[in-house]
């Protein structure tokens, strides 16, 4: 009688021949989404070794996953698409109102979250975040609804992406110091250039000698860090230096044409921030750099004082009020104003009137007495009476209609207590 086989309670296996023999294992069929998933961990995470970008992040993506991927960036414009027009990302485009909807429902809750268009399409939104940082987003558009393992994968592929961000982030952060580091010590040993320094700059394919345009950068709107950052980009395109001096976003640059470079650079960085920003330049004599900084300084403080917030321009643009901010004409507005206002400056500081307010509302409300009033907010009589007192003090031609010395004088004095000059 022949002994039974002993069973150990351990799984059969199949025969090796039996497995071989079994069609390949189709990754979307599998339970668990082992497969595409460990492809694409892989995938991405070579992207990231080997210093890809958000294009590789989509592609891959694309042909592991199927469908349309678009990858958004911090502020939610387009990085990069695969598999798909770019006018999915579009706000004309019909699907845009969904994704956007996903979008908001990823951000808030940190999950994948999924929409369906009128078409049916399923767009998948996962956020590409850093701990509280917000770094994007990725976008997989197909016309089945995702699978739980599918929303894994795509929910998994924003990790990598973090990490290829942060990745970009800390060079980008380096590259920035050091372009910022470079333009502080020109400035400072301004308008002196050592051979370290011009070696230092050329390392990085910028001709210090060449370097005859500052500009100089302010926003309502934008923080001083982020207004950096932006000329930084733009100054690396162009063979300059960026950063932040003195607490202002300042950049050097050479140009052909500065006009015509500052207002390039308007255009570029305001597209950039979607914000509105002031840009002035200075054209650099030789290379003093320094005093370059100072004037452009002043002219963007002017700017602001005339109400100006979004715009480009040169000093030169502004020649009529260069007695505001050339630091070799401060002497001559001095002696302008104190020539024209000397006496009426003095009553005020003696008495502590304020006659010299009452005169600029005069001539801001084109000598109307009623209106001047109402600005003043005093009595029509009470504004007589300063009006005569004023008369007193500088003579009775000081409202006349050739009195524009006057005039011109009122307004330098108001824009320099503006600026602070």
């Amino acid at each position: 009688m022949s002994a039974r086989p002993h069973y150990d309670g351990s799984p059969r296996l199949p025969p090796t021949h039996a497995l071989c023999a079994q069609p390949p294992h189709d990754g979307r069929s599998d339970s668990l989404g082992l497969t595409p998933a460990i492809g694409l961990h892989e995938a991405l995470t070579d992207v990231v070794l080997t210093g890809g970008g958000p294009k590789d992040v989509a592609r891959h993506l694309a042909d592991q996953m199927g469908g349309a991927v678009i990858f958004l960036g911090r502020d939610n414009t387009l990085l990069a698409s695969a598999g798909v027009d770019q006018t999915l990302h579009d706000s004309g485009n019909p699907a845009w109102p969904g994704i956007r909807q996903a979008l908001e429902g990823a951000h808030r809750t940190g999950r994948c979250m999924t929409q369906q268009d009128a078409s049916a399409t399923s767009h998948s939104v996962a956020v590409v975040q850093a701990g509280d940082s917000y770094l994007g987003a990725l976008v997989w558009s197909q016309p089945a609804s995702p699978s739980p393992a599918d929303l894994r994968m795509l929910e998994r592929a924003t990790h990598i992406a973090a990490l290829m961000i942060l990745k970009e982030n800390a060079v980008a952060d380096a590259a920035e110091r050091l372009s910022g580091e470079l333009m502080t010590e020109l400035l400072v040993n301004s308008p002196h250039v050592s051979a370290a320094q011009r070696a230092r700059t050329r390392a990085r394919g910028i001709d210090a000698d060449a370097l005859n345009l500052l500009v100089v950068a302010d926003s309502t709107t934008a923080a001083t860090i982020e207004l950096s950052r932006q000329l930084h980009v733009y100054a690396q395109n162009h063979a300059g230096l960026a950063g932040e001096y003195l607490g202002r976003a300042t950049m050097l640059l050479h140009a052909e044409d500065v006009d015509a470079a500052v207002a390039d650079g308007h255009r570029a960085i305001r597209k950039q921030l979607d914000r509105d920003v002031n840009l002035i330049g200075e054209h650099v004599q030789g290379h003093d750099w320094a005093r370059a900084l100072a004037t452009a300084s002043r002219c963007l403080d002017l700017t602001l004082a005339l109400g100006r917030t979004d715009h480009g321009a040169t000093t030169s643009d502004y020649a009529l009020y260069s007695l505001l901010f050339a630091p070799d004409r401060i002497n001559e507005l001095d002696r302008f104003i104190s020539a024209t206002l000397g006496p009426l400056l003095a009553y005020d500081a003696q008495r502590s009137t304020d006659l010299v307010t009452t005169a600029a509302a005069y001539f801001a409300n084109r000598g109307s007495l009623a209106q001047t009033a109402r600005a003043l907010q005093v009595h029509l009589n009470t504004l007589l009476k300063r009006l005569d007192r004023i008369d007193s003090v500088l003579g009775d031609g000081w409202r006349g209609p050739e009195a524009l010395d006057v005039q011109l004088a009122l307004r330098m004095h108001q824009l320099r207590v503006s600026v602070g000059i």
